[in-house]
């Protein structure tokens, strides 16, 4: 393989992902170390720093192309609603909602180089000071932890994308191009599917109570980790579909009428059978727009990356 062919592909289709970053300077670092690695895309989600500031321009060295290339978008959907894998950065491992997705950024890296040619991967890092929220690492598909010593196991921003595109650059240096075990669908429609499913798991009294947003994470990050394609897809939507057809007709699991009840004399007539769930409607099929951010607000940030 050719050294052009893997670089190539790298720059293509790896990018990064600061989330509301704050020091202009960071910004600037993190634009030398993706030319340092051969990385073009930038993406800042509402950027509390310029990126053409001087500060950034200053350390950015042979970077400065990227500062202003970079994209600034409104949310983290829309940055990445087009890759089929999402990496997310985080120093915090710990609770129900991170413990069970944590990767090392050699094990993300490979992952990552591994669906590159089924589409575009992003590695996301969070603010300086809190790092990125509980509504944000759940959106992604893993959690990357940096090891480090427990006394103060909090990096700068710009050495964690240092790092991680490191990790990245020598998976992707490892003598041969990857190959696409299946073709996953985006960001984007998977996050169509997951609007569908969950209020349908809400009816149906699956997720209720207290316990509700850890069983979601769960199947979500679940469902996420499978890599599903359209096919897969279409699938879990027309499951969605049947969930609510049947408590619309029958009532949630936790109801006291069951579904034998409900045929009794008496009882109102229901249809025959539920609508078909062959495909997906027309705009389930769609990988246009990406869907609004529907993650709950967290009153605890997380740490630094």
């Amino acid at each position: 393989m050719n050294e052009s062919d893997w670089l190539a592909l790298l720059r293509e289709r790896v990018r990064v992902v600061l989330v509301r970053p704050s020091i202009a300077g960071n910004i600037g670092a993190t634009a030398r170390i993706m030319r340092n690695f051969g990385l073009a895309h930038l993406y800042l989600v509402r950027p509390h720093a310029d990126p053409l500031e001087l500060e950034a321009r200053k350390l950015s060295t042979q970077g400065e192309a990227l500062l202003r290339s970079a994209r600034s978008v409104a949310d983290l959907a829309e940055a990445v609603s087009d890759c089929v894998l999402v990496l997310a950065t985080s120093a915090r491992v710990g609770g129900l909602l991170r413990r069970d997705m944590v990767l090392t950024p050699r094990q993300a890296a490979q992952r990552a180089w591994e669906w590159a040619v089924s589409g575009n991967i992003a590695w996301v890092f969070g603010p300086e000071q809190t790092g990125l929220l509980n509504q944000e690492i759940t959106r992604c598909h893993y959690l990357v932890h940096i090891p480090a010593d427990a006394s103060y196991p909090v990096l700068n921003l710009a050495q964690a994308v240092a790092i991680c595109l490191y990790e990245q650059y020598q998976a992707a240096s490892g003598g041969k191009l990857p190959v696409a075990p299946r073709q996953p669908v985006s960001f984007a429609v998977l996050e169509r599917m997951f609007q569908q499913l969950r209020p349908a798991l809400e009816e149906l009294h699956y997720l209720w109570g207290e316990r509700a947003e850890y069983l979601w994470h769960g199947l979500r990050h679940l469902l996420s980790r499978a890599m599903p394609n359209r096919e897969e897809v279409d699938m879990v939507m027309g499951l969605a579909r049947q969930i609510r057809w049947y408590v619309k007709h029958y009532g949630p699991a936790s109801s006291s009428t069951s579904a034998a009840d409900t045929t009794g004399p008496g009882s109102p007539a229901l249809p025959s059978k539920p609508p078909a769930t062959a495909s997906a409607d027309a705009v389930d099929r769609e990988d246009k727009n990406p869907p609004p951010d529907s993650g709950s607000p967290q009153s605890a940030p997380d740490a630094g990356s």
